[in-house]
Protein backbone atom coordinates (compact mmCIF):
# COMPACT_ATOMS: atom_id res chain seq x y z
CA UNK A 1 0.00 0.00 0.00
CA UNK A 2 1.31 3.59 -1.30
CA UNK A 3 0.48 6.17 1.34
CA UNK A 4 0.94 10.15 0.65
CA UNK A 5 3.06 11.23 3.54
CA UNK A 6 2.00 14.41 3.42
CA UNK A 7 -1.48 13.06 4.24
CA UNK A 8 -0.72 10.48 6.45
CA UNK A 9 1.16 13.40 8.54
CA UNK A 10 -1.77 15.50 8.68
CA UNK A 11 -4.28 12.46 9.34
CA UNK A 12 -2.02 11.24 12.80
CA UNK A 13 -2.05 15.39 13.97
CA UNK A 14 -5.39 15.58 13.19
CA UNK A 15 -6.75 12.40 14.51
CA UNK A 16 -4.29 12.51 17.66
CA UNK A 17 -6.05 12.21 21.34
CA UNK A 18 -4.00 14.66 22.21
CA UNK A 19 -3.80 18.52 21.66
CA UNK A 20 -0.75 18.65 19.14
CA UNK A 21 0.55 22.68 18.82
CA UNK A 22 3.60 24.04 17.24
CA UNK A 23 4.24 27.55 17.64
CA UNK A 24 6.91 29.68 15.60
CA UNK A 25 9.91 31.58 16.97
CA UNK A 26 7.73 34.81 18.36
CA UNK A 27 5.05 32.18 20.06
CA UNK A 28 2.68 32.96 17.61
CA UNK A 29 0.36 29.45 17.24
CA UNK A 30 0.41 28.21 13.33
CA UNK A 31 -0.40 24.44 14.47
CA UNK A 32 -3.87 23.79 16.54
CA UNK A 33 -5.37 20.12 16.03
CA UNK A 34 -8.86 19.01 16.97
CA UNK A 35 -7.82 17.64 20.18
CA UNK A 36 -6.03 21.50 21.17
CA UNK A 37 -9.87 22.49 20.55
CA UNK A 38 -11.72 20.41 22.60
CA UNK A 39 -9.14 20.39 25.38
CA UNK A 40 -8.49 24.13 25.67
CA UNK A 41 -12.16 25.14 24.16
CA UNK A 42 -10.56 27.49 21.53
CA UNK A 43 -11.37 27.09 18.01
CA UNK A 44 -8.81 26.67 15.30
CA UNK A 45 -9.68 30.00 13.78
CA UNK A 46 -9.34 31.80 17.08
CA UNK A 47 -5.97 30.06 18.37
CA UNK A 48 -4.25 30.06 14.90
CA UNK A 49 -2.20 33.43 14.51
CA UNK A 50 -2.56 33.99 18.43
CA UNK A 51 -0.07 34.06 21.17
CA UNK A 52 0.73 31.05 23.71
CA UNK A 53 -0.66 33.63 25.87
CA UNK A 54 -4.21 32.69 25.30
CA UNK A 55 -3.44 29.42 26.86
CA UNK A 56 -0.80 30.52 29.93
CA UNK A 57 -2.24 32.03 32.92
CA UNK A 58 -0.68 35.88 33.38
CA UNK A 59 1.27 34.77 36.77
CA UNK A 60 2.94 31.84 34.69
CA UNK A 61 3.76 34.27 31.50
CA UNK A 62 7.07 35.81 32.09
CA UNK A 63 8.60 32.03 33.39
CA UNK A 64 7.22 30.69 30.27
CA UNK A 65 8.66 32.72 27.41
CA UNK A 66 11.56 32.66 29.29
CA UNK A 67 12.28 29.44 29.37
CA UNK A 68 10.61 29.27 25.86
CA UNK A 69 13.21 31.68 24.03
CA UNK A 70 15.56 29.46 26.27
CA UNK A 71 15.01 26.35 24.54
CA UNK A 72 14.80 28.53 20.26
CA UNK A 73 17.73 29.57 21.33
CA UNK A 74 19.37 26.13 22.83
CA UNK A 75 18.06 24.50 20.25
CA UNK A 76 16.54 21.75 22.55
CA UNK A 77 14.28 22.11 25.52
CA UNK A 78 15.41 21.49 29.05
CA UNK A 79 12.90 18.93 30.21
CA UNK A 80 14.35 15.37 30.31
CA UNK A 81 12.90 13.34 27.14
CA UNK A 82 11.10 10.77 29.36
CA UNK A 83 9.64 13.06 32.06
CA UNK A 84 6.10 14.86 32.24
CA UNK A 85 5.78 17.60 33.30
CA UNK A 86 2.08 18.86 34.60
CA UNK A 87 1.31 22.98 34.65
CA UNK A 88 -1.68 25.30 34.67
CA UNK A 89 -3.53 26.64 31.90
CA UNK A 90 -6.34 28.77 30.45
CA UNK A 91 -9.37 27.48 28.89
CA UNK A 92 -11.51 29.61 26.86
CA UNK A 93 -14.17 29.91 29.41
CA UNK A 94 -11.55 31.50 31.30
CA UNK A 95 -11.65 28.69 33.41
CA UNK A 96 -8.20 26.84 34.85
CA UNK A 97 -7.58 23.54 33.73
CA UNK A 98 -4.36 21.45 34.81
CA UNK A 99 -2.37 20.10 31.58
CA UNK A 100 0.35 17.53 31.24
CA UNK A 101 2.63 17.38 28.48
CA UNK A 102 5.18 15.31 27.71
CA UNK A 103 7.67 17.68 26.26
CA UNK A 104 8.04 20.13 24.11
CA UNK A 105 10.50 19.67 20.94
CA UNK A 106 12.39 22.54 19.13
CA UNK A 107 11.75 21.66 15.33
CA UNK A 108 14.48 22.87 12.71
CA UNK A 109 14.67 23.19 9.13
CA UNK A 110 17.27 21.71 7.25
CA UNK A 111 19.55 23.59 8.07
CA UNK A 112 19.14 23.05 11.84
CA UNK A 113 17.98 26.27 12.31
CA UNK A 114 15.17 26.20 14.62
CA UNK A 115 11.46 27.56 13.57
CA UNK A 116 9.53 27.09 16.23
CA UNK A 117 8.07 24.46 18.85
CA UNK A 118 6.31 21.59 18.83
CA UNK A 119 4.21 19.93 21.96
CA UNK A 120 1.59 17.34 22.83
CA UNK A 121 -0.70 18.25 25.79
CA UNK A 122 -3.28 15.82 27.60
CA UNK A 123 -6.04 17.20 29.78
CA UNK A 124 -5.28 15.78 33.11
CA UNK A 125 -7.86 18.09 35.35
CA UNK A 126 -9.86 14.95 36.89
CA UNK A 127 -6.44 12.80 37.42
CA UNK A 128 -7.64 11.47 40.85
CA UNK A 129 -4.85 12.53 43.65
CA UNK A 130 -5.52 9.27 45.57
Amino acid sequence: MDVDRQWLCRRIVEDAGEAVMFADLEGTIRLWNDAAERIFGFSREEAVGSSLDIIVPEEFRDPHWDGYFDAIEAGETRAPDDRLTTAPALHADGGRITIETSGAVVITDDDGDPVGVANMIRDVSNRSTD
